[in-house]
This record gives structure tokens, sequence and C-alpha cells, in this order.
């Protein structure tokens, strides 16, 4: 035997992959920022035991696209890309045809006809299409073709409604081209022949047209009323790109979207246009002056109705909605307004929010509700609590620290997406990305428009999470509006704008394309857009939420309710409608339960006005749905004692509120009654509240009117079905007052009009009427001066009643305090103004007032000033400090006069309460003593007796200056406490609190900024979050005393250049003291750091995750912690394949490749192995440090399998387990099984030419009595080599008869069968003799040296690219 090194192939990654050029950072985006990429830590590998996400998998799995492509953001989440990631496109649902390419060819189909359960649409026999291809050397093949062996499907176009995607094998090529709504599909071939076998010309039509070396193929799907004559001008008229613009018109309320295709003939036509189907989304409840024409396709999605052209516009009526739920006015009957108060106030203390971007994003939206209801309410204390998580929690997710292992955003550069860690349900393979972060988008958008700096800071952080399910730039041939997010991207991932809807799936599937379960979770996704887009004052982004929004309402009433009950075949299909959409049809099913109760609420949840705008769009069906729901569900009535609904707090109130969408009244009752019986339903921290505040806001303005719309997105009307009074409101998210205009929806006529305050919920029960007038003008005036005041009228809602009067006011000659006062009709207004010198500065101050900070702090500085009266003086004037190194800086303004202030910038602080003395007003038991909480230990803890306003008090033994105190809370803490700082003992008592300002927590590690002096640190519980008392594991002060010697050191500070480092990578570092004055003195510290080495000031880490690099002199420390990322390692090498028999004489050639942790594969060598020898072998085989070894038995070529491991193809299969693969695995335990009929057939692709004499087959009990062995050598044309007419299965064994024949494709063709069931094979194994190779199968550009080829008994001699006769004559270049 002989082994011998072919080829070196070395790939190493680091050329393609960010995560070796440079630690992992963070990207700023406004106030927050993501990660550049993954953290390797965070990725399934073998380092880490598989567990972890996919993002490297992600970032380095094989595309099958086109090198032009893949600079490119690559889109994920649609009907098509199942193709882009796998070799073969599996089956491409492009209505109304049915495409997939595999090795043995290209087949389309006409699904045509549901399955039994009406689940599935199905078709008959494909047209298939094999393909031979023109052979490189014509003077010496003896055939002027040879077979097409392309690798896989390559995708070459995407658009929004079409691809294409090619097949290559050298110089042959064939270009296949898919449009949604196309009754065609085209093949162009270039250097190729196709081969096509139509069994169904009533169902599917071909025309071809060849010109040079170019055949071009339309397939053309018929219909009744539609005849290959009428397709005939069109058939040659191929897409090249497909583009569907929007464009919303708030005055006309609706959205215009339009169809664009570009395309080429390519051979002259007359044809108008090109034939385009559209969907019932397209033509129920629309406006368009498509003329749709008498030919209609069945489609998994209802009626294809078809027309001509190619500029296609459809109108979609736009409803408004509002960002929450207006609270009811408080003296409707049987509403509580201070139960209310109570539940945002639980929830807003207690509520929780999940560590993966689904649970997460939930609990963030539930805060967001509560947030919003507690404002209109005004409970500022609960308000601001629930903002201040809000917002912290927010700002966790979107801004990334190195070491963050949770509660952030990492980009996929490769993808164009940003993903959020944890991920869960396989988001961080793009799954559901539109369900998980519309939550976050939701949320946020409600934030912005109550907190002004959270939107100014971290909305662009908002936006791109926005951005990544539903961008609105193209980066496409046909599109102008492009923006800087146009390429960072892909456009609507989860969105198809043909077709209506979202997919929940990132990587498609194989059979059904894509689909997706919950409608509902799709829908809030756009209506966060949609309500972000608003908050920012992002048009674009608001118009791409109004776009998504209300297609996707069309798509959901049609493909999942079925309102019109017209586009699923209910004879067959026996469930109420659709709750698991995919491209080949529906289900009723979910991934979670079997319970029918959640095939509906799915899609229901979860609910906010962005439900309910369409949710109630027809409230009769929402009824129907509803008791279809109750009566079919498994889980127990709202009352049952146990186990029933009103034990379920989240899917109670997901029916309930669902309920209350068409029956408030009812669902009000059933909320009261579950709160009397102390169900979890009408609890807190849940969605309890939230249900009782929609009830009773339908209850008291009745439901959403869509026969009314507005000319603001943000604005709806709703109409008491009882009393008939329609209430208009409107959230105004701009900064101005705007005129809002309603109308009949279809009446140009405005039905009533509304002055909107800026940035309120506005709900307009009665027209304006004149309530308050007011003055406004200049405060401070001169003597005897004339200056102008306005004077404003306001109607009962704060705007603008009529325009505003002019009144002209001369002061008196003498300075003095008075008042303009102006009067209309029997309304007053007074202003006080000063009459005097005008104002000027006379004092100011910076402020903070602070004298010292610590490291790693900053601080913006302003001006506090006053002019000479006393009052406060404006100047805009601010200093961003954020100092690098201790010392004494000076801060300084200089204006009208110069301002300084001196601060000492220090090392960070020691913990000064640390083992200091402390007294509280009780403890709990004696495992709770005072002494836990300032111990240092976190096991440890104080809690007290379970009572309000305990306390507890250290003792600093000197006074001190407190920089900020750091509270780690047990689960038992307080909801509210009070920090007092004091000189002396404070003397406590409930009625001495009083004056305190209290602070809200909601436990965890809280950290309060102070700069404060004192000796004595107080806390007082004075709520608790639970009936246990008030519980702390450790107060820590940091800060220092104020006595002491002033040159000694005081602390160290170590710096370094970078903290975020890869694995063995070195860091410089230098550690420097510092006295209390800031100033720079020697220290000479002993360092240590555990899982790094240290030479002098190097320091090299040894191990992943945080090192803490500790520096010491006597009791002063200093830490600087790094963290260490994961870098890629090669782990192992493998060879393939491992076990492999041979034939004596021949070469194989084994791939080796050396693979990183997470699978992937670093460096890659080729080795050739010719078998000289019979028996077993080993070739061990060394790469990257690491050894494999492959096992080989070569055998006599009459005792090789020829048919193992080879392509293998059938007319059919029963299902998924008995595909044609599964004949020549080598395994008798799978097998393939046809479809139940005869004439089934199954073919092996030998992928050479072989001499063929012995085929044995191993039967299953369902066997064919009937068969022929069919051979053939191009796939196209067979022979048949054997016929069986009574064969009685089990294994045969067969000598063709005709000896050993020349073949590469085997074909078994099952013409009758024993049973009822199809024909089915274990196992297929092939035999034959060696023959002489084709020089098609031999020639490569790699052949440099001359060698001798054999082909039809003539000699002839290849050297490089050229053949030579034997006698010296060039023949063929």
């Amino acid at each position: 035997m002989r082994k011998f090194l072919i080829l070196l192939l070395a790939f190493s990654l680091i050329a393609l992959s960010p995560y070796r050029l440079l630690a992992q950072s963070p990207i700023a985006i406004g106030g927050g920022s993501y990660a550049s990429f993954v953290p390797l830590s965070e990725s399934r590998s073998t380092l880490n035991n598989n567990q972890g996400s996919q993002a490297y998998q992600m970032e380095h799995r094989s595309i099958y696209a086109v090198d032009s492509l893949l600079n490119r953001p690559l889109p994920s989440n649609d009907w098509w890309t199942y193709a882009l990631v796998h070799p073969w496109t599996g089956k491409l649902w492009a209505y109304p045809a049915l495409v997939w390419a595999d090795a043995t060819g290209i087949s389309i189909a006409k699904p045509a006809y549901w399955e039994p359960t009406g689940c599935e649409m199905k078709w008959n026999d494909p047209l298939s299409i094999s393909i031979l291809a023109s052979s490189p050397h014509r003077l010496i093949a003896s055939s002027p073709h040879r077979p097409f062996s392309p690798q896989s499907a390559l995708i070459s176009h995407w658009s929004d409604y079409m691809i294409a995607f090619v097949l290559q094998d050298d110089n042959a090529e064939v270009r296949v081209t898919l449009m949604q709504g196309s009754p065609f599909v085209w093949l162009e071939f270039t250097n190729a022949e196709p081969t096509i076998n139509n069994p169904d010309p009533n169902a599917l039509t071909v025309f071809q047209h060849t010109e040079g070396n170019t055949t071009t193929l339309a397939v053309a799907v018929l219909t009744d009323n539609l005849t290959p004559e009428d397709l005939q001008p069109y058939a040659f008229r191929i897409p090249r790109n497909t583009q569907i613009t929007y464009d919303y018109l708030p005055e006309q309320s609706l959205i215009r979207t339009q169809f664009h295709i570009s395309y080429q003939d390519i051979i002259p036509t007359t044809a108008n246009g090109m034939w385009q189907g559209f969907l019932p989304h397209h033509y129920y409840n629309t406006h368009t002056d498509i003329a749709f024409l008498t030919p209609t396709y069945a489609t998994p999605r209802g009626e294809m109705r078809l027309a001509k052209g190619n500029n296609f516009t459809i109108d979609y009526p736009v409803h408004g909605m509002l960002p929450f739920f207006p609270v009811p006015y408080d003296s409707l009957s049987g509403y509580d307004p201070e139960l209310m108060r109570t539940l945002c106030a639980e929830y807003a203390q207690a509520g929780s929010f999940g560590a993966d971007t689904y649970w997460g994003g939930k609990g963030l939206t539930q805060m967001a509700h509560y947030m919003t209801t507690a404002y209109q309410l005004g409970d500022t204390v609960t308000f601001e609590l629930a903002k201040s998580r809000l917002r912290a929690t927010l700002i966790d997710w979107y801004t990334y620290t190195p070491g963050e292992t949770q509660y952030y955003f990492a980009r996929y550069d490769r993808w164009g997406a940003l993903v959020g860690f944890d991920p869960s349900y396989d988001s961080d393979t793009f799954n559901d990305h539109h369900f998980h972060y519309g939550y976050f988008v939701y949320a946020s958008a409600l934030l912005c428009m109550l907190d002004d700096d959270f939107r100014q800071q971290y909305g662009d952080m908002a936006r791109l999470v926005a951005l990544d399910y539903a961008n609105p730039y193209k980066s496409e041939p046909l599109t102008s509006n492009l923006s800087p997010f146009a390429s960072s991207f892909p456009s609507f991932r989860t969105f198809n704008p043909y077709l209506g809807h979202s997919f929940a799936g990132g990587m498609g599937n194989e059979g059904n394309g894509n689909g997706q379960e919950s409608s509902s979770e799709s829908m809030q996704g756009w209506g966060g857009v949609w309500m972000l887009g608003a908050a920012l004052g992002d048009k674009d982004l608001l118009e791409a939420g109004i776009y998504g929004y209300t297609i996707e309402a069309r798509g959901t009433a049609e493909y999942w309710f079925d309102r019109g009950r017209r586009n699923i075949d209910y004879t067959k299909y026996i469930h109420p409608y659709c709750c698991n959409l995919t491209m080949q049809g529906v289900g009723w099913w979910t991934w979670f339960s079997g319970d029918p109760i959640w095939m509906h609420s799915i899609q229901w949840l979860p609910i906010s006005p962005i439900l309910q705008n369409y949710l109630t769009e027809d409230r009769a069906f929402a009824r129907w749905d509803y008791t279809q729901m109750y009566a079919a569900k498994e889980v127990g009535n709202y009352e049952a004692p146990t186990g029933g609904l009103g034990d379920e707090s989240g899917l109670g109130n997901v029916c309930l509120s669902y309920l209350a969408l068409f029956d408030p009244d009812s669902a009000a009752n059933v909320w009261t009654r579950m709160r009397q019986m102390g169900k979890a339903l009408a609890k807190n921290p849940d969605t309890g509240g939230v249900t009782y505040l929609l009830a009773h806001s339908l209850r008291a303005y009745g439901h959403q009117d869509h026969s009314i719309v507005a000319d603001y997105p943000l604005a709806a009307a709703f109409t008491d079905s009882i009393t008939g009074k329609t209430t208009y409101a409107v959230y105004n998210a701009t900064n101005e007052e705007i005129a809002v205009h309603f109308k009949a929806i279809g009446d140009e006529a405005i039905r009533r009009e509304f002055v909107a305050p800026a940035h309120r919920l506005t709900l307009f029960t009665d027209s304006p009427t004149l309530a308050e007038i007011r003055l406004d003008g200049p405060s401070v005036v001169l003597p005897n001066s004339t200056n102008d005041y306005t004077l404003r009228f306001l109607d009962q809602y704060g705007a603008t009643y009529r325009a505003d009067s002019i009144i002209h006011y001369t002061a008196p000659a003498t300075a003095q305090l008075t008042e303009v006062r102006a009067t209309y009709q029997s309304m007053e207004a007074t202003l006080p103004i000063r009459v005097g010198a005008l104002p000027y500065m006379a004092s100011a101050t910076i402020q903070p007032a602070i004298d010292y900070l610590a490291l790693g702090n900053v601080v913006d500085f302003t001006l506090a000033a006053t002019d000479q009266y006393g009052e406060a003086y404006p100047v805009d004037w601010s200093y961003h400090f954020a100092p690098s190194t201790p010392g004494q800086y000076i801060i300084t303004y200089e204006g009208q006069f110069t301002v300084r202030d001196t601060i000492v910038v220090l090392p960070p602080y020691p913990n000064i309460a640390l083992g200091k003395p402390v007294t509280a007003s009780s403890h709990e038991n004696a495992g709770t003593l005072p002494e836990g909480i300032n111990d240092g230990d976190l096991s440890t803890r104080w809690g007290s007796a379970h009572n309000d306003n305990e306390y507890i008090t250290i003792d600093l033994q000197q006074t001190c200056f407190i920089d900020h105190i750091t509270l780690h809370w047990e689960a038992a803490y307080a909801s509210s406490f009070a920090l007092l700082i004091t000189d002396t003992i404070p003397s406590l008592s409930p009625f001495a609190l009083s004056p305190f300002a209290s602070k809200q927590s909601s436990g965890g590690v809280q950290t309060v900024e102070l700069s404060q002096t004192g000796r004595y640190i107080t806390l007082v519980g004075l709520t608790r979050a639970t009936q246990y008392g008030t519980s702390l594991y450790e107060l820590e002060a940091y800060g220092m005393p104020l006595a002491g010697d002033d040159t000694a050191l005081f602390g160290m500070a170590i710096y370094a250049d970078r903290d975020a480092l890869t694995l063995n990578e070195e860091v410089l570092f230098e550690v420097k003291g510092y006295n209390r004055l800031g100033e720079e003195i020697i220290c000479q510290p002993t360092l240590s750091a555990e899982g790094a080495t240290i030479q002098g000031n190097r320091l090299q880490p040894t191990t992943t995750g945080t090192i803490r690099l500790t520096a010491t002199v006597g009791s002063i420390t200093a830490t600087r912690t790094f963290v260490v990322m994961e870098s890629e390692q090669i782990i192992g090498t493998t060879v393939s394949p491992k076990y492999i028999t041979l034939p004596l004489g021949d070469t194989q050639r084994f791939t080796v490749s050396a693979i990183n942790q997470f699978g992937i594969t670093e460096i890659e060598t080729i080795e050739l192995y010719e078998a000289t020898a019979l028996g077993d072998h080993q070739l061990v085989v060394s790469l990257g440090g690491f050894t494999d070894t492959a096992y080989i038995h070569v055998v006599d070529y009459a005792d090789l399998n020829l048919a193992l491991g080879k392509p293998t193809s059938s007319s059919g299969y029963e299902n998924v387990g008995t595909k044609p693969e599964n004949a020549t695995d080598g395994l008798l335990d799978t097998r393939w099984s046809s479809r139940f009929m005869d004439g089934e057939w199954l073919t092996i692709d030998l992928q050479n030419t072989y001499a063929v004499n012995r085929v044995k087959l191993y039967w299953e009990t369902a066997y064919a009595t009937h068969f022929d062995i069919q051979l053939s050598t191009d796939g196209v044309e067979y022979t048949t080599a054997y016929t069986a007419t009574d064969a009685e299965g089990g294994t045969q064994d067969i000598i063709l008869p005709n000896g050993p024949t020349e073949a590469r494709y085997v074909r078994i063709l099952c013409h009758q069968r024993n049973t009822g069931y199809g024909s089915s094979l274990y196992e297929v194994e092939v035999y034959g003799i060696r023959r002489p190779t084709a020089i098609e199968n031999t020639y490569s550009e790699d052949n440099q040296l001359p060698h001798l080829i054999l082909r039809n008994g003539q000699i002839y001699i290849m050297h490089g690219a050229k053949i030579y006769h034997i006698s010296g004559q060039l023949l063929q270049e």
C-alpha cells in the first residue's frame, strides 16, 4: 500500500473571523452598546460540554449562495431560507408551483388537493428534469454529453417575492427562477441539455427555446380556463427583480402598496406585462383597481386570482391605535380606582424579568403596562418605581460590558443581526425574533414616551433591536430610499411582503418551507415598531410598523382565523381554524401543549392595545372563537376548586382578556369573582391588573369603532354599543399640539376635529369648549416699557381652543412687583411680573458641590446661578468630567465672571462599614443577627422582625465622607426605605420618619449615591416587599475618614490599556499609589492573580473567565478585573471517510481536518491512498498536533458494493422514515418504502460508469412480485437487464443474464406489489468489474504530467489542458 500527500488546502479562519482579530469590545450606540460579536464562551463547544448557543456555528456554517451575494446581510425566516443553508433546496413553495432540486435533477409539481385531514396540500407525480452536461472534449468522447453532477444548489438572487438558484458543474449551468404568484417556473441551461419527464400534461406544460449553447424552459402550471395558448406569449419573459413598496397616506387613512416586476425577454414578444397571482389578503377587505381574470389556482392559502401587468396597486385601510389602555373614569360602576392603584403597586414592587429574550421581554412589556397605568392614575410613587425598574432592566439589556454573560445584545455580522443573550427557543438561529424582540421594542416605546432621557440615551439601541426584524431599508437595485442601516440588516427579516405574514422559523423547513404558530405575538412585534417609530419621531420606522401591522392583520384574518370560512377545506378539516400555518397548509397543534385552549389562546396573547385593534375588527367572530375554546378546553373552568382557569394566572388572564374584547361586563364580573375567591388569576404580580384595566376601560368607553378612522396613527374612536356615545382618543407623541381629524371609513367628509396636547393621551368625549385663558410673556420688564403678552385660549382638554391674542402692556414708571391681568368673557388670567432692571447673573456655584470623586466615576457639572433679585438665572453650561487618573482638579466656568471649584479624585474607596459596630431595632432569630449586615460575608444576613419601620444603624466610629452605599438585599427586601447619614445616633419612631424622603427598591444589589459626611448610617425599612421582615446580606459603605495623615498612602490604582483579553494574550499594567490629596506617591505592592502568570509588569491569563489582579501594601489593596475571552483552539483531527472498503488497485482521497472546539474546520489537507494489497489496513494522519486513523478494507473488485452510500432517488416514498437513501445506507434495519401504488421506482447513481453484472435485493415483507432491473449510462435512456414476474421477496442475489453491462445508473422498477402497501427494500447492493474510466471523468486542470487515456480502444495523451494523438498531433485544447 502507498499513501502520499497530494494537496495542502489550509484555510485558517483567521482571515474571515473577527474572533481572532481582536478581543471582544462594545460598539457604542447612543448611551447604549452591543457586543461586536458573540463571546466565544456563549457558543456550544466541547469546552463547555456542548452547552451554549449556536452563535459561532451560525457565523461559520456553510451558505449555499453565489459569491456575489455573500457580502450582503443574509436573510432568514422566509419561505425559501432552507435552500440557503442546505446543499439542496428542499421544497420551494412558489405558489401555485412546487419546486425542488437535488442531486438527481429538478422536480416541479402542481399542488392541487388537500390530503384527507385537510391539513396539507398534496400533488400527483411531478414533472422531472434530468440533465446532461456538454462534454468538454467532444472530439474524442464517445458522446457529446457527460453526466451533470452539481455538488449543491446555490441561491443566485433574492428579492421581495422571487428567488433564483443555480446548479453548476464545470462549464455547465442551470439557473432556475421562481416568483410567487407566477404560473411559470423558468430554467435556463448553459452547456447543458435537459431531459423532461412530464407524467401529467394536464397539470404542467413546457415551453422550450434553444439558441446556441443555451436552452430555456418555461414550465407552466395549468388550471381551468387557462390554456397553453394563453400562456405561450409570456413564457420567455423572465423576471429579474421584484419589489413591493408602500406609502402611508394619513389623510386617507390607508397604506398603499405597489408591486413592481422587472423582467427580461428571452425572445421578442408583444405580451402585456406578466401573469401575476394574488392571494386572499390582497383582494378581500382592500381596495384595488387590478383587473382580475377568470382563471384561478388552488393554493394552501386559498384561491389565487390572476391578472396581467408588471405594476399593481392595492390599498389597505389603516386603523389607528393607542400606545396603552386609557384608565376608566373613577365614577364607573363596578370599577375601583384604589384597587387599580394597588394592582399597579404590587407589580411595580414584585414583577420579575426573565433572563432570556422571550420571558425577559414579556416581563418588560408587563412592567410597561403597569407603568403607563400608574402614570394615568397620577400615582407618582408607583409610576416612578415601575419606570425605574423598567429603565434599569432595559439599560442592562442595551449596554454591553465585556465579560457579561446575560442581558446584552451581540452582532451576527454575517447575517446582519442583533441577537440577545440569553437566547431561548432557538432565537440564536433566528427563530421567533419578532416574538422576542417585539416585547423589547414595545416596552422601549412606552418608556421613551414617558422618559425623555431614556429616549435620548437608549432610543437608538431600541431602534436597532427593531431593525433586526423589521428593517424597512433595502439595497436592491430598484430602491432609492437608503439609510445608514440599509447595509446593516436584511430587509424585513421575518416578514414576507407578498405572502402577507411573518415566518417564525429562522432556517426554514425541508418539506413545508416555513411556518408560524403565534400570529398575535407577530402582530405585537409590528405594533411595537409602530409605537417606537412614533416615540422616536422616526417616520421610516413608524411607517414600516404601520405597513407590517396592517398587512399582517389581513393575513392573520385570512390564513389563521379564516374569518370568511373560505380558505380551508372544512369538509376535511375538523378544527375551528389554523393555529400553525406552513407553506404547505394549516395545522391545529402547538409546540408545547395538546390542550385545545392553547391552540386558541396562542393567537390572543399578550393582550395590549396592539392586539385589541385587529382582534375586535370582527367581534362576532371573537365571540364564536371564545365559545369554541371554552367548549373544547381540557383545563377546568374559572371557578373550579383546583386546576381551573382561575388558578392559571397567565393562561386565565389571556382567556379572560379575550372575553373582554367582546363582552367586557362578563369579563369584569368573572375577574371580581376570582378576586373574591382568592384565585391566582386576580392576584399580582402577573397580568391580572392588565385584564382588570382592559375590561373596565372597554366598559367605560366602548369598543374600538373600526368604521371611524383618523389622519394620525395614534388615534382611535371608541363607541359604547349601548349608549351610542363615541369617545375620540389621541396620544400625541410629538412635541407640539396637533389637529387630528376623524371621519367615517370611505368618506372624505371630516366627522370630528380635535386639537391634541403634546405628549399626552387625551380622551375627547365632548366637543371642545373654552375652559381656561392663560398669559405668557416676560416676567421682568423695564419701567415705562411696552411689552407683548400672549393670551392663550385652552379647551377642557388643555389644547388650543382658538387663535392666541396679543396684549400690549405698558409697565409702571417705578420699580415694583405687580401683575398683568387679562379678561375674556367671565374668565380672568393673571401673570405676576417684576418692574425694574433686567436680570443679570449675580452669583453662581458649580453643581453638584462635591469634594471627592472615586476614580472610575463621571460627573456632569452644571452652573446654578441667581440674578440680583435672588431668582434662578438660566445659564447654558455643562462640563462632562471623566478623570482617568487620581489628582486634584479645578473645574472652571468662564463667563460673565469666573467660577471655580476644586475636586480631589482618589483611587476607589474602601468599604469603611466593614466590621464596624452595629445596632438594630430587632432581629428575626439567632441566625439573622445585626452583625451579619457588615461582616463581609454574603452568605450571612440581618433580618428584622416581621414589621415595617424596622431599622439598623452602623457606627463608623468617626466622621467620614461617604461616597456611596451598596445594598445586597435578601429576598425579603424593603420596597421602600430611608437611608440616614447623621453625626449622632438618630432617635427613631414611626412619627419621626415622616420627613425623610423614601427610596424605592426592587431587591437584588442596589447602589445609592450619596456624597455625604457623617458618622452613623441608619437604614429604615419603611415598607416590606414580603410578609417577612427587612433583610440584607450586606451593607457596604464606600468612602474615607475625614481625619488622618494626608500624605500617607491612601490607595492605589492599577492601569492597563485594556481589560478584555483572549486566552494567553499578554497585557502590560502599572500600579501607582496616591495619598488623600490625590498626589502620586511611591509604593511597592505585592501582586497576585489567580488564573494568570505575572512577570514584572506583564500579566498573561492561563484560563478563561474573570481574573482579578490584586496589589497589596499592608491593609491597602487595589484590584483590577480582566475578562479573559475564550479563543479558537484546535482540539482534534478527523479523517474522512473513517471506514471504507476499496477495490484492489483503486486510489482513495481522504480529507484530513483540524477541528476547533465548535466543530468547525480550521485547517484541511487531502491525502491519497492507493490500495495495493488485500486485507485490512490503517491510515494514520496528523494535523494541528493531533492524529486520527482511517480503517481501510481492501477487497477484490467483484466483492465491492458499488451502491453503498451513493445518491439514491425514487418516484416517491411513504413517509420521512422511508426515504430512498435508506436503501443504500448499508443498514438492514432501515428501508425505502414507495407510495401505495404500482409503477414506483428506485434509482441509484453509482457516480461513475461500471460494468455491472450482479444486483442483490433485500426486500421487506411488502415487496414487488413483478419488477425490472434497468441500467443506464446517462440517467435518461434505460435498458432492461433483468425481469422478475413472480418474485417472492426475501433476499434475491441476481446475476444479470446478459453479463457485465456498462452503466452508471441502476433502476429498480416495481410493476406490481404483493400487498396493499408500497414496494419496500431494506437494501440494494450492486456489483461489477473494473472498466477504463471515461476522459470526461478524469480530466482536470491539475493534471500537469503527461498521461495515457484509453477510450473506445484508442490511446490518447493528455498533458495539462491539451489532448494529443499517440503520434504527437494536437487534437484538442
